[in-house]
């Protein structure tokens, strides 16, 4: 006895081929190419800040690498150099010598430089008194800044970091998948169409977001002081610079990088990406990156 055949009918939830058919470019000229809004898509600014006990070699060389693998992960990257001691993070970053110093003694008005990658440098504003910047003037080159490093003394002023989130507002930026999708109709189209929530990015509740400790085998049980505890309103997290801590130096680091410094300063991340000292900072950058990406700016391990 033959049965009568009858029409599948698809599964609760399944797409099939019509329904994903707007995601394919068409060849045919006659066809009618959708032009779908992709939905906005932001993230917030990342605000780091990097300070430590000793001398500022160590803290110098990763915030310089943590710049250059921000950049290499697209990040238009702004660092800003308040701690006098010297090397700063800007003669590690090609800069000519009156923009590498001028952290130390500013002559002239803040001003941005272009260092390696692309990676900006402001320039002319030293961290031993109040900021007076004007941020109309750097609207400019500060508008489209995604990742923003904060070399600070061990002891910042309490209002420093509070005046340069002042400076540095902290608005919602494009995403990369947004910059693309207005250049690409597939990306376009995919990102309009994806089905997760659109979230509307918190506002920032602190001055920075992250703030690293960075410390080395002489100093590893160096306790960060109340000033940064006040000026960053985060927990800083440890970072071990060099060698293996001493035995009763206190709880293990959350980060680790080996002491490599090349030729000429420049960063290990730049010169040799695939050195296991830069494989290091490039692990370093995607935690910090991963510890700010709670609402609100909340770090975690």
């Amino acid at each position: 006895m033959d049965a009568e055949r009858r029409p599948r009918e698809p599964r609760p939830g399944v797409r099939r081929l019509r329904d994903i058919s707007h995601l394919y470019i068409s060849s045919s000229r006659h066809a009618a190419r959708a032009e779908p809004t992709p939905q906005p898509a932001v993230r917030r600014r990342l605000r780091l800040a990097i300070a430590g006990p000793g001398t500022a070699v160590a803290r110098s060389a990763v915030g310089a690498n943590l710049a250059v693998q921000f950049a290499r992960l697209g990040r238009r990257t702004l660092v800003v150099d308040l701690d006098p001691a010297l090397p700063g993070i800007g003669s590690r970053l090609g800069l000519a010598a009156a923009d590498a110093l001028a952290h130390v003694a500013p002559a002239e008005g803040a001003r941005v430089a272009r260092g390696f990658l692309g990676i900006r440098v402001l320039c002319g504003v030293a961290g031993q008194g109040p900021i007076t910047v004007s941020a109309a003037a750097l609207q400019p080159e500060l508008g489209d800044i995604e990742c923003v490093i904060v070399q600070v003394p061990a002891a910042p002023e309490p209002e420093l970091l509070r005046a340069l989130s002042t400076l540095l507002p902290v608005p919602a930026v494009d995403s990369t998948l947004a910059r693309a999708a207005a250049h690409s109709p597939m990306i376009g189209a995919w990102l309009a169409t994806a089905q997760r929530p659109v979230l509307e990015p918190a506002l920032p509740t602190t001055p920075v977001d992250v703030s690293l400790w960075v410390v080395d085998g002489r100093n590893a049980s160096a306790e960060p002081p109340p000033e940064l505890l006040h000026a960053a309103e985060v927990v800083p997290r440890r970072v071990l610079y060099g060698e293996e801590m001493s035995p009763g130096a206190g709880a293990a680091p959350w980060g680790r990088v080996p002491a490599f410094d090349s030729q000429g300063w420049l960063p290990v991340s730049l010169l040799d990406p695939a050195h296991p000292a830069a494989r290091a900072y490039e692990g370093l950058a995607q935690a910090v990156l991963a510890a700010s990406s709670r609402p609100g700016g909340e770090a975690y391990a």
